[in-house]
């Protein structure tokens, strides 16, 4: 579960095999306006979050992506 707060950083908290987990939550926005295929933007952040995920030392990150109308 994590809190929805005005507040940063959020604070979460979940468990995994009976240990119980306290995490500081971090979101970031980015937005790409290239004109790359959606393959070659997956493959992209299949390599960003394996990095992503050893640098900070997490079991997991959650990447998320939606289009975007810009106008």
């Amino acid at each position: 579960m994590t809190s929805t707060q005005r507040e940063f950083p959020l604070r979460g908290v979940w468990e995994s095999a009976g240990d119980v987990y306290r995490d500081r939550v971090v979101v970031f926005s980015v937005m790409d306006f290239r004109q790359e295929t959606q393959e070659t933007c997956f493959r992209y952040l299949e390599k960003l979050k394996t990095r992503l995920k050893k640098k900070f030392e997490q079991l997991e990150i959650l990447i998320t992506v939606a289009d975007l109308l810009a106008i």
